[in-house]
């Protein structure tokens, strides 16, 4: 009985941990520089790895417009 409980105790606790970091990511992640990551990490992966430059890539900017792009264009830009 009483690893019953310990048991249910720890699954609680991990449960709530688990609830509370989503909670925290989902509220204070930057979304609009997701999409920026993830395009500039598929172009670098195709420039570097594959040698696809010429792959383009759509994303979505942080002023909210959606820009296509070749892959070299992305991986080259310094400001992203």
């Amino acid at each position: 009985m009483a690893i019953q409980v310990m048991r249910y105790g720890l699954f609680v606790s991990l449960f709530i941990h688990a609830l509370t970091y989503a909670i925290l990511i989902i509220r204070f992640i930057d979304w609009p520089s997701i999409s920026q990551s993830i395009a500039y990490m598929l172009a670098e992966f195709n420039v570097t790895i594959r040698g696809f430059d010429y792959l383009k890539l759509t994303y979505t900017q942080s002023d909210g417009s959606k820009i296509t792009r070749t892959s070299a264009d992305i991986y080259y830009d310094a400001a992203l």
